[in-house]
């Protein structure tokens, strides 16, 4: 026995290389569970480079508590050798290193299916099992003279439940299924709702299209003593003049503008209806830089 039970704390002490040998080794003090002690273990069995007394049990935990790739080689390297002489006795069966245990490999319909066995000679008679029972596989029997047990093998993901078929059967069910009426109520809300969401949409539409036709082009925001070029583009007085100063085109077609810009008395009423219905945020911002403007236009 390599792990023993404590009588008095009822924790687990472990020995090196078992309870019974004159010259064991305690490992640590002691482990809460089996488990931490089988772990302990076998990450003194790779320090001593010894794999026969490793405790295949537990090597999956061994391995997830070691976080570096380049630490875990070593004790991959340690297993695969031994693992690998003894799959290669069977046919159909690899060892798995990363597990720590054996796979049985085989085909249905050609296509691969596998299933992991805790010793090589389990995934050999399961392998056999396979062969027998489901479909016969290309090598030989790994025991030909005897008759193997029935042992259950993975269901395919399309025969599992949840899987293709499954959820195949589901979706038709649905449709072929009746729905339930709605009420009075429902059936109203439902042929008015479609009519409301197009109005609101339209709604918006329209909105968009005010929004861009008072946008300036220079600032991107609703226009402050809106005025034109002689190409017929425009924007914010202020914006227009700062632009003319480094730029002697027009902002959106890039001629260049004959004149001083005029006016644009059409636009300036339009904003005067629109600014009233914007959002409040909109609208106090519009007013401040309202404000601004007319204070850049007395000075």
């Amino acid at each position: 026995m390599t792990v023993t039970e404590k009588d008095a704390s009822g924790k687990f002490i472990c020995w090196y290389p078992d309870s019974t040998s004159r010259n064991r080794k305690k490992i640590g003090n002691t482990f809460k569970t089996k488990r931490l002690a089988l772990v302990a273990y076998n990450h003194h069995c790779v320090k001593k480079k010894d794999d026969v007394n490793l405790q295949m049990e537990a090597w999956g935990s061994t391995i997830n508590s070691i976080k570096d790739y380049d630490k875990r080689k070593k004790y991959y390297a340690l297993v695969k050798p031994k693992g690998d002489l003894e799959a290669k006795k069977y046919n159909g069966v690899i060892f798995h290193h990363k597990k720590g245990k054996f796979e049985g490999k085989v085909k249905e319909n050609g296509r691969p299916r596998s299933k992991t066995f805790n010793t090589a000679r389990e995934a050999a008679e399961g392998v056999d099992s396979f062969s027998v029972h489901v479909e016969r596989q290309t090598y030989p029997l790994n025991f030909p003279g005897e008759v193997p047990r029935l042992i259950p093998w993975p269901k395919k993901p399309n025969q599992a439940n949840g899987g293709r078929n499954a959820i195949k059967a589901q979706v038709e069910y649905r449709k072929k299924k009746p729905k339930k009426r709605a009420s009075k109520k429902k059936q109203k809300t439902v042929k008015k709702s479609p009519k409301k969401k197009a109005v609101k949409k339209e709604e918006v539409k329209k909105e968009n299209k005010l929004v861009s036709a008072v946008e300036c082009p220079i600032c991107l925001d609703v226009m402050v003593g809106p005025v034109s070029l002689r190409c017929g583009h425009g924007g914010c007085e202020q914006c227009i003049a700062d632009w003319l100063r480094t730029n002697k085109t027009c902002p959106i077609c890039r001629k260049r503008p004959r004149g001083k810009p005029v006016p644009n008395l059409m636009l300036r009423n339009l904003i005067t209806d629109i600014v009233p219905l914007a959002h409040k945020d909109d609208r106090d911002e519009w007013e401040e830089r309202k404000k601004a403007y007319d204070a850049w236009k007395r000075g």
